[in-house]
């Protein structure tokens, strides 16, 4: 179910984008990539955040946790 969600909110979208771009003009397409764009730039930013904490949470924090308690004992 969710495989077929995502595949129709993606046709969704595209069929939205290339009748936006097609139908408007010139100076409303760039106004509407730039709302692309943004967006996107959103989407990429909370990717790597979560990227970051999870290397973070994994890896860096138990490593720096190991070396704190060896030390003391």
């Amino acid at each position: 179910m969710t495989k077929t969600a995502v595949f129709g909110a993606a046709g969704a979208a595209w069929e939205h984008i290339k009748n936006t771009i097609m139908s408007d003009t010139g100076n409303q397409k760039n106004d509407y990539i730039q709302k692309v764009k943004s967006f996107l730039m959103i989407v990429l930013e909370g990717t790597l955040y979560i990227l970051f904490s999870v290397l973070f949470l994994s890896i860096i924090s138990p490593f720096v946790s190991y070396k704190l308690f060896s030390t003391y004992q």
